[in-house]
């Protein structure tokens, strides 16, 4: 698009205006990207100096942030581009709206804690693999174990909840001693070889 350029020259009031103006934006816009938004302005809403006595011209001589936004509000709120939108809308709903087991739907509010705390993926596929992790451990140990995981993920923030871990740091069970039996109480038989059973010897059976 042609651009031309247009100098003029602007009362000392102007010009503390569009200063003004450009300080609401917190260094986001110069002086001169104000001026160019406020002549967008006018050419998208029409705006004629003799309209409505012309209003627009009367702010411009009339410094102040009240005018400023009934003119141009966009200055004061500069617009959130799409992607960080939903980049945000994603971290703070996908704990909220992922399907979690009927048995821990009561917990919902901590899960959602739990999304704003841990590592990693906080999006819908992190919020979707705590859930299946959840649902996982209730299944096999117990609806309990899985609330105390939950409980234990937020404390430590850990970047996720998975029956896998959970098994991977179970305390290994006690390993059973074999029974130490007597050599003689093993009878030899045809059919059975050597039988580790009960003897039915009723010499050995005094012997034992």
């Amino acid at each position: 698009m042609a651009s031309q350029q247009l100098n003029i020259r602007i009362s000392d009031a102007e010009h503390q205006h569009l200063e003004n103006l450009a300080s609401q934006t917190d260094g986001i816009l110069t002086k001169q990207a104000v001026a160019r938004l406020l002549i967008k302005h006018a050419i998208a809403t029409g705006w004629s100096p003799l309209d409505r006595g012309g209003e627009m011209a009367n702010n411009l001589e009339q410094p102040g942030q009240a005018q400023a936004a009934c003119c141009v509000p966009e200055l004061l709120h500069p617009p959130v581009s799409l992607s960080t939108r939903q980049e945000k809308q994603s971290k703070t709903t996908a704990f909220e709206t992922a399907t979690l087991p009927a048995e821990l739907e009561a917990m919902r509010q901590t899960f959602v804690r739990f999304g704003k705390v841990k590592k990693g993926d906080r999006g819908e596929h992190g919020a979707k693999l705590a859930a299946t992790g959840l649902k996982k451990i209730g299944e096999k140990y117990g609806w309990a174990v899985a609330t105390e995981q939950l409980d234990l993920a937020i404390n430590n923030r850990w970047a996720g909840i998975s029956l896998s871990n959970y098994e991977k740091f179970l305390p290994k069970a006690a390993v059973k001693e074999p029974e130490h039996r007597h050599p003689a109480s093993r009878v030899f038989t045809a059919d059975k070889g050597f039988d580790d059973g009960p003897t039915t010897n009723p010499i050995l059976k005094e012997l034992l």
